[in-house]
Formats: C-alpha cells, structure tokens, sequence
C-alpha cells in the first residue's frame, strides 16, 4: 500500500527526532568544558640589602648596597634621620656625617606598575666614632736609656752616667771572657695623655720606636712593664733606676738586622692612667738577659721626625 505524504512524515519524522536527540546528546557528552580566562594577577617585588654594617661601627659614615627583584627603581629611609621615603635608581647609597646615634635602614622595590614591596628590607646599625689622639714629641718629649756596666762582678763609673741623646738602646754583653758584662734599659715616657678628652672608652693604645739596623745581633724579644715611681729624663742612670712592676704587659719580637717601626700594646696601662693611675711610663726590657743582644731605637732628640717614638691612643665617647 502507498503511503500519503502525511503518513511518510508521521512514520519517519518520529526516526528523525529520535536520532537529532541522539546526536545531540552524543555532542554535549563528547565536548570539553573550557575553564574561564583570569588574568595573571601582579606579585610585589622583593627587597634585599646585600651589604652594609650592622651592630657597633666605628666611623660616622655607612655604605649599603641593595637589590630586588622585577625592580623599576627602589625608595629607602633612614631612621631617624630620614622618616620619608626617597626614591633612587641606584642599588646603593653611602650615608656620611653620622652622629653617634642609633639607626636603621629600609629600603623597598617599586615594579614598573607602581606595585612596592609591602614588607622592606631593613638593617640595623649603631654609630660610635672611634677617634684617634697621636702624640710625637721631639726633644721636649721624655726618653733616656741607661747602662749598667760590671767588671768582675763590681759596677764601673757608666753606672752613675745619664744617656740622654738621640738613640735609645736596650741590650746584654758579655765581654772578656764573660769579666765584663753590660746592660741597658729604655726608659719613656708620653706625658701629654691629658689631651684625651673627658668620658671616653679607650679602645686600644699602641707606642711605637723606629728600630735601628744591628747586623751583629740576632733576633730578641723585648717586653714592657710599667714604671712605679717617677724619674728625670736627664737624670736617671743605672744607679738610681725608678722601680718598675713585675708584670710584663706586652712582648715584641724584633728582627735586628731591618730598619723600621715596632709596636708595643699598652691599652691596659693606658686605661689606667686614664682612670687615675699615676702615669710614670714604661721600661723596655730583653725578655732574656743571659745572652748578647742589642737593639737601637730613634729618640725624640733625632733630627729626623718621622722617626720619633709615637704613642696612637683610639677611643670612643662614652654615651
């Protein structure tokens, strides 16, 4: 039987919206479903100081160097000098004529997109000025040597004489057949440590004495000790030697066959003397008398200045 135009369509059209449903069913299940575009959010720079002082300094001035990631330019402040941020391009900057005071440093990356650091690197510091008082006298300064001399046991004549010139010597001989035996002992004394102004902390004093060549003597050790009681630059001798304390404050072992300056630290001494101690100088000893040594040093009585003993005394204010 034939089937009418209405009929073909009532019996096939049900086909036709089974398989569309179908499909598109198929469809929806097979596709994939996208994730929504977000826009990469901008993170904050980082700040680093990679270098510059910390605790207790020395000098009144500081230098600091910096760095920070994805940074356009920096800002940094310094407490409490500089309460306001202040841009720079530099990764540094140097701080001078710093007052003895407390400080600290901030320093915070800024990105091309204005976006700072929310948490500045920061360092902290504490100046406190070391200073330096040099004294050189010359002639007006106060340095002798003396010698002791015995023959057979018995002091000669040298033991009342006062050398009071231009070298300074400390030394043992034995001559003759060990009959004759000499000593000699540096005496000095910096009397102007008055110019250290009041309430400071000494931090280090160091007195120096330019050595003369000696080819003959091998090398010596010399200590310092404090001397007790007072004495004259032109009047002791080895007969009437002020007395000195038994306690031996520094040693130097001395090379005699170069020219140059030796150091001996006094800082405990000079402490003293600062504090009140009676300031009658030191006494420079070889450490081992027994054996033929000699040293020469430069006095203040030189005619070259450079080559005057020297006292270096560093300190700090005390705040």
């Amino acid at each position: 039987m034939k089937l009418g135009g209405l009929e073909r369509m009532l019996k096939y059209g049900k086909r036709f919206v089974v398989s569309s449903l179908v499909l598109g069913a198929l469809a929806i299940g097979c596709s994939k479903e996208e994730s929504p575009l977000v826009p990469n959010e901008n993170q904050a720079p980082e700040t680093t100081i990679i270098s510059g002082p910390f605790g207790e300094i020395n000098e009144n001035f500081a230098t600091f160097l910096w760095s920070g990631d994805d940074a356009e330019y920096f800002e940094y402040r310094l407490s409490p000098i500089i309460d306001i941020y202040e841009e720079t391009y530099e990764t540094g900057k140097t701080f001078t004529d710093l007052d003895n005071d407390a400080y600290t440093l901030y320093v915070r990356a800024v990105d091309n997109e204005g976006l700072k650091d929310p948490t500045p690197a920061e360092r902290s510091f504490e100046v406190n000025q070391l200073f330096t008082l040099i004294l050189q006298p010359g002639s007006e300064g106060i340095d002798a040597f003396v010698g002791g001399e015995f023959e057979n046991g018995e002091p000669t004549s040298k033991c009342d004489l006062n050398f009071n010139y231009d070298e300074l010597h400390v030394s043992y001989g034995e001559y003759y057949n060990n009959t004759l035996i000499q000593i000699d002992r540096t005496y000095i004394k910096f009397e102007d440590i008055n110019l250290i102004p009041p309430n400071v902390d000494i931090i280090s004093a160091t007195f120096s004495l330019y050595k003369k060549i000696n080819m003959w003597s091998p090398q010596l050790s010399i200590y310092v000790s404090r001397i007790t009681n007072n004495w004259g630059e032109s009047t002791v001798t080895w007969n009437n030697l002020p007395e000195s304390s038994s306690i031996i404050e520094y040693i130097e072992n001395i090379s005699t066959m170069s020219e140059g300056r030796h150091y001996f630290n006094i800082t405990n001494l000079m402490i003293d003397w600062y504090n009140g101690y009676p300031n009658n100088g030191v006494v420079l000893n070889l450490l081992e008398e027994g054996e033929n040594r000699s040293a020469a040093f430069y006095s203040g009585d030189y005619e070259d200045p450079s080559k005057w003993p020297k006292l270096e005394i560093n300190y700090t204010l005390n705040q």
